[in-house]
């Protein structure tokens, strides 16, 4: 018997290694592969449990309705400023010594009151020699009244020649035109007195002081300058197209170093400034404000602008491209069973405080979104509630 037939036949050492080499890759990846088998059936499992999603919800949003309208109005400003009705730099007619001012910067004064004095010492000494010359005039005047009845009496009389008679008249009549010479002279020194003092001719603020004590003043030197600042004016300066719109007696707002004011037309010149190309309006300001000469004062004028557009909230867009808009539009669904938001691009051509004027796509009877626009998007579902001044009642 042959002993090789009999021993068990055995794999040789390097045929078990290739098997090896082959099949164990391969059976990690069936490993792998039935472990994500039996975790998809596990999650299958567990998603039995879960409801399926719910349909979606509308989102609430305020709505109002497209405020149609054929023009919009602009308020234009117009740059002035303001200026006392009256001005003056006042002089003495007189030249001579200024022996006192009355009046500084920024001092108020009275019509009448006295703002600077000249020295009148002059002038008081000729008054005193032409009032001592019309006293002696006077006496002699008196005796040639007298040496006049009496000659009279005795040409009467026969006493006496006519020539008497005569030469005593006339001497009377000589003296009495001397006394009115006097009397002139005498006016002429009182009225230069009363220019040695310089008044103001009517109730102001004291400008700028041009003179002090001690100087000579020359005749029309200016001393004081004073504002009539209890009388304020606007000079505004407007195209000339516009200038025809003003009447006189109209009034219009004005803005003075941001004070509300009125103003009151008085006067619209006819001469067109070369250098702004502008015609001056001239309006008196309401007496009650207060404003130093050379302010800024700017004229309100709205102006209505032709164009057919719609007033929207500011909070009813958001920002698009190119320039424009987007607000958002309520539109009923097809199958009536909600609604839903279209975007809508618009122009913006004026804005106010609170809402602007914009042109686009839109009609009057458009339901537009008025707040929150930033949440949606087009075609998102919503439900339409009425909010706001300019909203209709919709559907809950």
């Amino acid at each position: 018997m042959d002993d090789k037939a009999d021993a068990p036949q055995r794999t040789k050492p390097g045929a078990s290694r290739w098997l090896i080499r082959v099949l164990g890759p391969l059976g990690g990846t069936l490993a792998i592969a039935g472990v994500a088998v039996a975790g998809s059936l596990l999650l299958l499992g567990r998603s039995d449990a879960v409801e399926a999603p719910a349909a979606e919800t509308a989102l609430p949003v305020p709505v109002i309705v497209a405020e149609a309208s054929d023009a919009y109005t602009v308020t234009r400003s117009f740059a002035g400023r303001v200026v006392a009705r009256r001005e003056t730099a006042l002089a003495f007619e007189l030249s001579g010594l200024v022996t006192e001012i009355l009046a500084d910067e920024g001092d108020r004064v009275a019509a009448g009151d006295v703002v600077a004095q000249l020295d009148t010492r002059d002038l008081r000494l000729s008054l005193q020699r032409l009032e001592a010359e019309r006293a002696e005039l006077q006496a002699r005047l008196a005796l040639a009244v007298v040496t006049r009845e009496r000659q009279q009496q005795l040409t009467r009389q026969g006493h006496a020649s006519a020539q008497r008679y005569d030469e005593a008249r006339f001497e009377e009549l000589a003296l009495t035109a001397s006394i009115e010479r006097v009397d002139t002279s005498i006016a002429a020194i009182e009225l230069d007195l009363d220019k040695s003092l310089l008044r103001a001719p009517f109730g102001g603020t004291v400008g700028a002081r041009m003179m002090d004590e001690g100087g000579v003043a020359s005749p029309g030197a200016p001393v004081l300058q004073l504002l009539e600042t209890d009388h304020l004016e606007a000079h505004v300066g407007v195209p000339a197209h516009l200038a025809n719109g003003f009447d006189v007696a109209n009034h219009h707002r004005l803005l003075i170093n941001g004070t509300p004011a009125e103003g009151i037309v008085r006067a619209v010149r006819r001469d067109l400034d070369t250098d702004t190309r502008t015609v001056t309006v001239v309006l008196e300001i309401d007496s009650g404000l207060s404003a130093p000469d050379g302010e800024i004062a700017r004229l309100l004028v709205e102006e209505a602008v032709p164009q057919a557009g719609i007033w929207l909230p500011h909070t009813a867009l958001t920002e698009g491209l190119r320039g424009l808009w987007t607000v958002f539009v309520v539109v009923e669904e097809a199958d009536g069973a909600g609604w839903r938001v279209e975007r809508a691009e618009v122009e913006v051509l004026h804005s106010e405080t609170d809402r602007v004027f914009v042109r686009g796509t839109l009609a009057a009877a458009d339901r537009l979104v008025e707040a929150g626009v930033h949440r949606l998007v087009p075609g998102q579902r919503v439900r339409p509630v009425a909010e706001g001044v300019a909203a209709l009642p919709l559907a809950e």
